[in-house]
């Protein structure tokens, strides 16, 4: 990742994705989740070389938090002390998956209940076909070939599968982060999962 691609993505995508790269966790395990500062490659240079959109997690829509999307490369990175992204983090840190691109299927669309979000994908369908070729338009600016898609839970792998990407790239689906399990037992099975399926 050079820094004209990382500003021209920046620029285009930042508020609604993010990177799997989050600052190291102190004494508590949501701490520092929230600090977008590591995208500030003045003083982290050696972030474009952690880098890695061959790699491309994507959930499904942003969480009920829109004021995480305010910030460039917010989304992921949930200031709330009710958010669950830590475990993303515990999950992929010290594996080649750190690094990754993420986004979201269902961009600019704020909602934390699934039962809510099918509704409104099934009174609005076209909404799941722009998505998807705001999606194709998100991999083609990152100029990456075979991208693995790593999503999170059945919801996003359902609709990936009714929008037809699965024809496009390989997707793997693992457990969403939001389950309540643990930080260890995520990571344990979310690396069990993309052992065997990749």
């Amino acid at each position: 990742m050079n820094i004209e691609k990382f500003n021209f993505i920046k620029e285009k995508w930042s508020k609604t994705s993010s990177w799997a790269v989050w600052k190291k966790a102190g004494e508590r395990p949501k701490s520092n989740i929230g600090d977008i500062s590591i995208f500030d490659i003045n003083k982290y240079s050696e972030l474009l070389n952690i880098l890695n959109p061959n790699i491309i997690m994507v959930g499904l829509n942003p969480a009920e938090r829109p004021k995480n999307l305010d910030r460039a490369w917010g989304n992921f990175h949930d200031t709330s002390s009710c958010g669950q992204d830590y475990k993303i983090r515990y999950a992929f840190e010290g594996t080649k998956y750190w690094g990754a691109y993420m986004t979201d299927l269902i961009k600019e669309h704020f909602q934390t209940k699934s039962s809510n979000l099918k509704s409104y994908l099934k009174e609005n369908p076209q909404i799941l076909e722009n998505n998807k070729l705001r999606l194709f338009d998100e991999i083609n600016d990152l100029e990456v070939k075979n991208p693995l898609l790593i999503v999170f839970g059945k919801d996003t792998y359902y609709y990936m599968e009714k929008a037809n990407i699965h024809k496009h790239y390989k997707i793997i689906k693992i457990m969403h982060y939001s389950h309540h399990i643990s930080k260890e037992e995520y990571r344990k099975n979310v690396l069990k999962t993309l052992e065997e399926n990749n």
